[in-house]
């Protein structure tokens, strides 16, 4: 699976606020999307609280990712997806097998600036 991007300066990836997200607090199904998706509640410190997110990642089961931390970016604009407001984009790796989740090594606090 091959994507071509075009260059962007290193400014464009300053502009990205990416952080570690404590831990996914809750999963729910979200059969209203287009594509199979779950809800997630996230939480990311306690400057920026807990964000919701549309993330399809449904090659998880829902018990793997309750108490998961991930990497995501909060600074996007919140994006309507079907009845739901999307916070926030949880990162991942597009794989043959589906999504694989950005790992985040012990220590790395929830909140914590990715750069």
């Amino acid at each position: 699976m091959s994507v071509k991007k075009d260059k962007v300066g290193f400014s464009v990836f300053q502009s990205l606020d990416i952080r570690v997200g404590g831990v996914i607090e809750e999963v729910r199904d979200f059969p209203k999307a287009r594509k199979p998706a779950y809800r997630l509640k996230i939480y990311f410190g306690p400057d920026i609280g807990y964000r919701q997110s549309s993330a399809q990642i449904t090659n998880y089961r829902p018990e793997e990712l309750v108490g998961r931390k991930v990497i995501a970016v909060v600074n996007f604009p919140p994006k309507q997806v079907a009845d739901f407001m999307s916070e926030v984009l949880v990162l991942g790796a597009l794989t043959p097998d589906g999504v694989k989740l950005l790992s985040v090594d012990e220590g790395a606090q929830p909140g914590d600036v990715i750069g």
